[in-house]
């Protein structure tokens, strides 16, 4: 890998991160006040933002994150009907992510390209899940708290690669930097 590949992957992993820790105080915040409802709708706002802006920066075009709109604001449906959780990745590989490496908006009928995007697809999503659930058996509470850490870390190094390695693959390999020139 290159030093192009992991300036994506330290981008992916670092504003993933400062999402979920943004969804973590969401998820804190009540709706009592007209002022906290405010807030909420703020949060939401930001975290679509912020979502558009890494998909877009991974598909090496950030300033096209209005077109990583649609895949962003389509995530939260994956938590809905488990039959949406297959098919809505369809559309990611499909048109949405596509469209917005492109600025316009493109379908992707290339089968190689279908092959390898649900490869990386499948790799940020099984194993991580996989690595997650599994429960090893250990005795004492630091080497479960030890295992879990590990498996924690290393699923969520095995997402953010399969995640990076798809918007690249959609990208046809683009980068950043290449995209500016």
């Amino acid at each position: 890998m290159n030093l192009k590949f992991w300036r994506l992957y330290a981008g992916q992993l670092a504003g993933q991160a400062a999402l979920g820790g943004l969804l973590w105080y969401w998820l804190g915040l009540g709706l009592a006040s007209p002022l906290l409802v405010a807030a909420n709708g703020i949060l939401l706002l930001l975290m679509v933002f912020g979502c558009s802006l890494l998909i877009a920066y991974g598909l090496g075009q950030w300033r096209n994150w209005m077109w990583a709109m649609p895949a962003a604001l389509s995530i939260s449906a994956l938590f809905f009907d488990p039959i949406v959780a297959i098919v809505l990745p369809l559309f990611w590989i499909g048109v949405f992510l596509p469209s917005a490496a492109a600025r316009r908006w493109r379908i992707c009928l290339d089968p190689a390209t279908w092959a390898w995007s649900c490869a990386w697809l499948l790799l940020a999503v099984v194993v991580p899940v996989g690595l997650w659930n599994w429960v090893p058996r250990l005795s004492g509470l630091g080497l479960e708290l030890g295992s879990f850490l590990l498996r924690a870390g290393l699923g969520y190094a095995v997402w953010i690669g399969g995640w990076t390695m798809l918007l690249r693959q959609i990208s046809g390999g683009t980068t950043v930097s290449q995209a500016r020139q």
